[in-house]
């Protein structure tokens, strides 16, 4: 690799210079190694001890202590999900976003997710009158514990969700399970 720098350097050099001033081989080499003699060397330095900077974002409080063990935690909530979405023609597809507002928390309560939404965007087949399918939620969501900071997770859940064309217009919502595994800071 410093032999193709050498070179590309030398280059250089050949075609900066006025067309009655090239120098020799030999001196247009010197020139480039001495120019790469100019660069300050880099050297890593590692020391025991060494503070890890903080993180920018994140206050010191909810940052989990080196080393600290992270517990697994089930979370689980419910949601209903609504939306409306515009039938171009029947039969056909209508593009529709289902949304709903869920509280998740673990087993003990402690630990909970705040006021969140969850939304669900999507493609829709509607074939007559009546439209029945499955939202599928994955989103990821924060959780407090008293307060502070716990950790997030991922959620999932399957919905049904079914409603009415009506004119243009589709009307769906539903009731379904969210649940996910949230890894806690201690």
């Amino acid at each position: 690799m410093a032999m193709k720098n050498i070179w590309v350097l030398v280059l250089a050099v050949l075609l900066s210079l006025p067309a009655g001033a090239a120098p020799s081989f030999e001196s247009a080499q010197a020139a480039a190694g001495q120019a790469f003699q100019s660069f300050p060397r880099a050297a890593a330095v590692f020391q025991k001890g060494l503070q890890v900077p903080k993180v920018p974002g994140q206050p010191a409080a909810e940052r989990p202590a080196a080393g600290a063990a992270k517990a697994v935690v089930p979370v689980y909530g419910s949601v209903h999900l609504s939306g409306t979405a515009f039938v171009p023609r029947v039969p056909g597809y209508a593009r529709i976003e289902l949304r709903g507002n869920a509280t998740l928390t673990d087993a003990t309560g402690q630990i909970r997710s705040q006021f969140t939404w969850i939304t669900v965007a999507g493609d829709i087949y509607v074939s007559g009158g009546f439209v029945s399918a499955w939202a599928r939620p994955n989103t990821q969501v924060h959780f407090y514990k008293n307060g502070k900071y716990a950790g997030s997770a991922w959620i999932r859940g399957d919905v049904p969700v079914n409603g009415w064309v009506s004119g243009n217009w589709l009307n769906l919502s539903g009731f379904g399970q969210l649940s996910g595994q949230l890894i806690a800071n201690p």
